[in-house]
C-alpha cells in the first residue's frame, strides 16, 4: 500500500486516515489504561479490605437488584466490545503493514477472530507466530474481566416486619 493511499483521507469522515488511526490508537491506550487503573483501584480495596456499603429504601427490592445487576453488566459488556474492537481494527491495521510472510499474517487475523480460533491455531500447529500467544492472553484477559465483572456487586434486600418499604443494601465488594 502506497503512502499516497493511506494519507489520501477518507470520503466518508472528510479526515484523512492517518488522523483516523493515530485517533483510534490514542482512544485504544486510553481505554486500557482506564481499565488498568480500574483494577488497580480494586486490588487496593481487596488488599485493606475494604467494602462500601450503600443503603436505602425502595418500593420495589427487585427492580434495584435487577437494575444494578444490569446496569454493571452491560457497562462490562459494552466496555469490553469497545476494546477488543478497537484493538483487533488496529491488529488488522499493523498485521498488514509490517513485512512477514504470508502465513504469519494468515495465523495473527485467523486468531483475531475468537479465542477458539486462536486456541486451535496453536494445537494445530507446530509453529505458530509470537502474535498468536499474544492474542491468546488478550481475549483471555477480556474473558476474565467479562466474568468477573458482573460479581462486583452485590444487593441485599431486607424485608421489614411492620410491612413498610423494601430495604436494601448494595455492596461493593472483591
Amino acid at each position: 500500500m502506497a503512502q499516497a493511499d493511506v494519507e489520501q483521507g477518507s470520503p466518508l469522515c472528510g479526515c484523512s486516515l492517518s488522523s483516523k488511526w493515530a485517533f483510534y490508537k490514542v482512544l485504544c491506550y486510553l481505554l486500557h489504561i482506564i481499565l488498568v487503573l480500574a483494577h488497580v483501584v480494586l486490588l487496593l480495596l481487596y488488599k485493606y479490605r475494604a467494602k462500601k456499603t450503600a443503603n436505602g429504601i425502595t418500593g420495589s427490592g427487585d427492580i434495584a437488584s435487577v437494575g444494578v445487576v444490569i446496569g454493571l453488566l452491560a457497562f462490562s459488556v459494552l466496555y469490553g466490545i469497545l476494546l477488543v474492537w478497537l484493538t483487533q481494527q488496529l491488529a488488522f491495521r499493523s498485521n498488514l503493514m509490517k513485512e512477514q510472510t504470508l502465513t504469519e499474517i494468515h495465523d495473527k487475523t485467523t486468531a483475531w477472530t475468537g479465542i477458539g480460533a486462536a486456541i486451535h491455531l496453536l494445537l494445530s500447529q507446530h509453529k505458530v507466530a509470537r502474535g498468536v500467544y499474544l492474542v491468546i492472553l488478550y481475549f483471555g484477559g477480556i474473558l476474565a474481566f467479562h466474568v468477573t465483572s458482573s460479581s462486583l456487586m452485590s444487593i441485599t434486600l431486607f424485608v421489614p416486619d411492620t410491612g413498610g418499604p423494601i430495604q436494601y443494601q448494595l455492596t461493593v465488594s472483591i
